[in-house]
């Protein structure tokens, strides 16, 4: 809706959409996230206590900062190995 040019600015789409302007810019921030995050999270390979206000805390716009920023959020698991070169696997139930 941005890059289309429907809405020139956050507040005007905001304004649309009835949400709160600094939301909805903390929420964009999340397409700035590193794809290997991204996919992690998508295929359901996030520790269990990621929390949406995890994700829009601060955090680097460099993918390899945002790697070493993961490993030292308060959550308990990591979301990258410290390697930054593989992901945790997913969990599987034993019902699965």
């Amino acid at each position: 809706m941005l890059e289309s040019g429907e809405f020139a600015t956050v507040q005007d789409l905001a304004a649309a959409e009835k949400i709160n302007p600094s939301y909805l810019a903390r929420v964009l921030r999340l397409t700035l996230l590193a794809p290997d995050i991204v996919e992690a999270i998508l295929d359901g390979r996030q520790p269990a206590g990621l929390q949406l206000n995890d994700l829009l805390a601060p955090f680097p716009v460099e993918w390899e900062r945002q790697h070493d920023h993961m490993l030292t959020m308060r959550i308990k698991e990591p979301l990258v190995q410290a390697d930054h070169r593989s992901l945790k696997k997913p969990c599987r139930s034993a019902s699965a």
